[in-house]
């Protein structure tokens, strides 16, 4: 139930039960995910604060479902279609109640004399409000009058008949829209004014159980004209208990986590219920508020929930409720990528359906885990886990790797997997590998990578090279570079640099052609100065250049591959300028014949070499250049842009007393944002 505050400049309008909810729904777009696809943790938001500022919007993109109030479309369209820009798959809803008129309030929410409130209004007949048997307004909130949803014989227009012309003509015709949020959705009404409602104008109060009957037949028809007006594709959500599966897209289960009507078990049972009934695919949205004061720091009240709803495929969301629905709080836990879910939820019982019990879920990249109990839990996790490294909550988030933890009652806990080996980054077998994010903080705990397939010392690269959705692998060995396809058959076996080559392979994967969906391979020696171009089996595309004089210069060279104007731009191939001549980064085009931009990283003194690598660590949405000595010991890794400009700079503590430092790109946290990968040699 949504009420409104005015407050200048903006409107603020606030749900009074929205506490916490599952928000369940079929996508009705045809580009939609199914639900098995999708990362995890899925994000929702219900803002209703209104009109939507330029920063706002840019914040809420990062939601992927949105519920706003239908005075946005009237105040704020341009933050809408902004927000989908930045958000394309968003789904964005537009909230209205489904049985009541905010007959006095609502002149202080919109003073338009056209505005949408207005027009609404002006379409309600005498005989669509709901009244009691002596003819008197039937309120459930505030001083809202209910409109009489049930199909009872009317004098005139129903109810039903004209909000569902109204939320598709004035509403989703605008193209805002994804679908409409019903408030107060629910399967019926006997419980409202003490049961004195008569819905039948007979004027006498009707008996209950034919009251919510002809209240649960009205609502639904409600939905299905909404549906059939739309003329398209839309999602239609309510917030009740239960009921409407075939009707609804979605149902917002409310007071998730302070409802003490109804137990977690019987919550998630419905949860559960919701996600698999109905119109399919389905998928779920967790929303979880406070209105404690100190809220948005009640980190445990905010992981019950997440935890809670990684239990099924759900969305989730935690704000103030009712005071507000107009933050944009936003958690450790949020910027990690679980991945898909590997299988459902289980519970250290074995139980097959939910009781109080620590449940837990496993996902492609990690672990989700919920103690539904009144007591604190000992918790074998059956393997190592890695806990992810927060700023919010550093005393349970504290990057720690375990295989037992203690879970506090109604608490739970997000973990990654640990790793042996890296996939989509080269790395050398058997090397202690960092990871930082660009100002040099540690992101995660670093590790030994290694593949038991492979000899130490090997450069290798596990990832999609193909574009088939499969594993490659490429291993540089000694002078021997290898290419190994997902079937494991082996694509190409030779010496780029001839069978008598004695040093070290720098090898960069990516795309540098847009028109081409494969990867490329650049490959660079340790010693000597030519720079090869592979396609991903081999084949030669580039079969040589020579940044400098190739008879003079025997210092070596690394390589990146970036894309500094967008990933369907052609990328930019870097080249690190290695040992005896002054350190430089040589930016090339996309066939690696043009200089376009030459800087020097370290002082221009300086001739220990360095090395390169490229990616979007900042989030700018542009591709940085990652630059570490090869022999420069106290040297930071500096990261610049594409006009060599230095955005940040950090050492390593020279691990193990070495003195250089390989580096690498990769979003090893699962946060969508690149990390800094660090190999002290």
């Amino acid at each position: 139930m949504f009420t409104a505050v005015l407050r200048q400049p903006k409107l603020v309008l606030t749900l009074l039960a929205l506490a916490l909810a599952f928000l369940f729904f079929t996508p009705a777009r045809a580009d939609a995910a199914d639900a098995t696809t999708r990362v995890y943790p899925r994000l929702a938001n219900f803002y209703l604060f209104s009109p939507i500022s330029h920063s706002d919007a840019t914040e809420l993109a990062k939601w992927d479902v949105l519920v706003l109030h239908m005075l946005a479309q009237q105040n704020s369209a341009a933050q809408i279609r902004y927000i989908r820009q930045l958000h394309p798959d968003i789904i964005i809803l537009v909230y209205i109640a489904s049985e009541e008129f905010p007959t006095v309030m609502h002149s202080q929410w919109d003073s338009s004399s056209d505005g949408l409130f207005k027009k609404q209004l002006r379409g309600i007949t005498d005989d669509m409000w709901l009244r009691d048997s002596s003819g008197d307004h039937v309120i459930f909130w505030g001083s809202n009058w209910m409109l009489n949803v049930t199909d009872y014989p009317s004098a005139g227009r129903r109810w039903t008949d004209y909000l569902s012309d109204f939320v598709a003509n004035e509403l989703l015709s605008s193209g805002l829209w994804d679908g409409v949020f019903y408030d107060n959705s629910w399967a019926d009404v006997s419980w409202v004014n003490g049961g004195q409602i008569d819905a039948n104008h007979d004027g006498r109060n009707d008996n209950k159980q034919e009251l919510d009957a002809a209240w649960y037949a009205g609502m639904s028809k409600l939905f299905r004209l909404t549906r059939t007006k739309a003329s398209r594709p839309i999602y239609i959500v309510g917030n009740g208990d239960r009921g409407y599966y075939g009707d609804l897209n979605g149902i917002y289960f409310e007071n998730y986590t302070t409802n003490p009507y109804i137990s977690w078990e019987e919550k998630m049972r419905l949860y559960k219920l919701s996600a698999n009934t109905g119109q399919q695919p389905s998928t779920a949205i967790v929303g979880n508020t406070s209105q404690e004061k100190n809220a948005a720091n009640d980190y445990k009240k905010m992981r019950f929930g997440l935890t809670s709803a990684l239990m099924e495929n759900g969305y989730y969301g935690y704000d103030a409720g009712s005071n507000s629905h107009a933050e944009r709080w936003w958690f450790d836990e949020y910027d990690v990528n679980l991945g898909a879910p590997l299988g459902p939820a289980s519970a250290l019982s074995g139980s097959g359906s939910y009781v109080k019990d620590v449940w837990r879920r496993e996902y492609a990249n990690g672990l989700a885990v919920v103690n539904s109990t009144a007591e604190s839990k000992q918790v074998d996790l059956g393997g190592e886990f890695e806990k992810i490294i927060g700023n919010q909550d550093p005393a349970v988030n504290n990057g720690g790797i375990v295989d037992k933890i203690k879970l506090d009652a109604k608490d739970g806990l997000v973990m990654l997997k640990t790793y042996q080996i890296i996939k989509n980054l080269v790395f050398v077998n058997g090397a202690f590998v960092s990871f930082v994010d660009y100002l040099g903080q540690r992101v995660r705990n670093g590790f030994f990578a290694y593949d038991e397939r492979y000899p130490g010392g090997a450069r290798i690269f596990l990832g999609d090279v193909d574009a088939n959705g499969a594993e490659e692998q490429i291993v540089a060995s000694g002078a021997k570079l290898e290419i190994y396809n997902s079937n494991g058959d082996r694509w190409f076996n030779d010496f780029p640099f001839g069978g008598n080559f004695s040093g070290d392979m720098r090898i960069a994967v990516g795309r540098l052609f847009p028109d081409q969906r494969e990867s490329q391979i650049l490959v660079a020696p340790s010693r000597g100065g030519q720079i090869i171009m592979y396609n991903y089996f081999g084949a030669v595309m580039q079969p040589g250049y020579f940044p400098f004089d190739p008879k003079a210069y025997k210092g070596g060279l690394s390589v990146a591959i970036a894309h500094f104007n967008g990933s369907d731009q052609p990328g930019q191939a870097i080249v690190g300028v290695g040992l005896g001549k002054k350190a430089e980064v040589l930016i090339y085009d996309n066939r690696v014949s043009l200089l376009t931009k030459r800087f020097y990283p370290y002082d221009k003194t300086f001739k220990g070499g360095i090395y390169v690598s490229a990616g979007d660590v900042n989030g700018d949405g542009k591709d940085e250049i990652i630059v570490g000595p090869v022999n420069g010991k106290g040297l930071p890794i500096r990261v610049f842009n594409a006009d060599g400009k230095k955005i940040s700079e950090f050492k390593t503590g020279g691990l193990f007393g070495t003195a250089g430092a390989m580096v690498g790109a990769i979003d090893i946290n699962f946060d969508r944002l690149l990390d800094i990968a660090v190999t002290n040699l």
